[in-house]
């Protein structure tokens, strides 16, 4: 039932359905100081019926905190709170592989994700997010420049999050993730 329903979600996303851009943001690269992007930009109300945390479901503030926190832990190696963000039946795309579940997801990608991520500054060069009732959908644009198994990475990256809120919050439900070199 759960999968049905993000497959609807995703469609009526598409469509542009029900859902209108909560924020935006798009940031001018870090300075070369900064080692990795751990916190989601500023964020900014992209139309006057942006969601406040009054209305149920939008907490647009809720949403940026979790996805901040998702980055900050997968950045500083935190493994166990990667998970605890995540909705147990999360579904993870990555490289063409597919994780059916969040405990999927920690015996196979995980590990090698935490690696890949202290080695890179992960610098995002757009964020934006769209909003229904208790659903949210992140996209992300960034640059990823650092090594990697003794590989120099230089990467143009794109994320794509579905968040779902329920009585503890919001929770990551899908994440699918793709890369390319910036040659």
């Amino acid at each position: 039932m759960k999968r049905r329903g993000l497959c609807v979600l995703m469609l009526a996303w598409a469509a542009g359905a029900a859902c209108a851009p909560v924020w935006s943001h798009a940031e001018a690269p870090l300075p070369a100081a900064d080692v990795m992007q751990s916190e989601v930009p500023g964020v900014r109300e992209a139309s006057p019926h942006a969601a406040t945390r009054d209305e149920p479901g939008t907490d647009a503030a809720g949403v940026a905190a979790v996805i901040a926190e998702f980055d900050r832990a997968l950045a500083q190696g935190d493994g166990q709170r990667v998970l605890e963000l995540m909705d147990e039946d999360a579904m993870v795309f990555e490289s063409g592989h597919v994780e059916q579940r969040r405990d999927d997801y920690a015996q196979t990608h995980l590990p090698a994700d935490l690696r890949f991520a202290a080695g890179v500054r992960r610098t995002v060069l757009r964020r934006d997010a769209q909003l229904m009732p208790a659903l949210a959908v992140v996209l992300t644009q960034a640059r990823i420049d650092g090594s990697f198994e003794n590989r120099a990475v230089s990467l143009d990256s794109t994320e794509t999050m579905v968040l779902r809120q329920d009585a503890e919050g919001w929770k990551i439900v899908h994440i699918h993730w793709s890369s390319h070199d910036r040659r």
